[in-house]
């Protein structure tokens, strides 16, 4: 018998904010807009080891998915769980084979749909700073740990307050899509499609748009800000 999972999200914010971090799923994936509900939803990207990953239904603000076939292993369930805590996405996964008996449940409460926020870490600004002894943070940039009410009305939020999506960015840019200028990123856009805005060695401050490589850029022609507190103005002046 295959194996068969209840796969159940909770996002009052929408699942198109694990968008920035879909290559650290184990499940091949991509976000989608759905015209019958209004929403942007998680769809399988590439078949593989006969994995299905199906759309169930959306109720209030929990996502609930059907994965199923005979590739499907506890190990894969697990890892799909760790690429939701990422994002500290409560889930949970229930197994249909014993009946819809909970495998894995994660910040769950089955009264209440309210998205459990990450804690940033103190000092959690610095997390890179051991990886890279040329680099350091502008002064403007750590006077803001803690205090990112600043973009509360933007589309952009820091990303300090996540390791895991630090470290899964930082890999993005650099490994997987290959930049030859080393692009360490400090926040994400909240919406589809969104982009990563990371500092340079020097300060400047480059925006990861979706690009499938890195590879080939030409960063002396490639837009930049010359320092933070230019990509701030930026971002406090679109909300205006």
């Amino acid at each position: 018998m295959d194996n068969s999972y209840r796969i159940e999200i909770i996002s009052e914010n929408g699942l198109h904010e694990l968008e920035p971090i879909l290559l650290a799923s184990p499940i091949s994936l991509k976000i989608k807009p759905s015209q019958e509900i209004g929403q942007y939803l998680l769809e399988q990207d590439t078949l593989v080891n006969g994995v299905n990953f199906i759309f169930e239904k959306l109720v209030g603000s929990t996502y609930s998915y059907n994965l199923f076939g005979p590739g499907i292993t506890n190990s894969l369930i697990e890892e799909f769980s760790e690429f939701l805590k990422i994002l500290d996405f409560p889930h949970r996964a229930l197994n249909r084979n014993t009946k819809d008996s909970i495998f894995i449940s994660f910040l769950w409460k089955e009264e209440s749909t309210e998205r459990t926020e990450p804690k940033v870490i103190e000092n959690d600004y610095c997390h890179f700073l051991d990886k890279f002894d040329e680099f350091k943070y502008p002064e403007s940039y750590i006077a803001l740990q803690n205090k990112d009410c600043c973009l509360n009305d933007t589309n952009w939020r820091f990303i300090y307050g996540s390791k895991g999506l630090a470290d899964v960015c930082l890999n993005l840019l650099n490994e997987d899509l290959k930049s030859k200028k080393l692009l360490i990123p400090f926040a994400r856009g909240e919406y589809p499609n969104s982009p990563l805005a990371n500092f340079d060695k020097d300060g400047r401050v480059y925006l990861y748009v979706g690009e499938k490589s890195l590879k080939d850029i030409d960063w002396e022609k490639r837009f930049y800000y010359n320092n933070f507190n230019d990509w701030l103005e930026n971002i406090l002046n679109e909300k205006l």
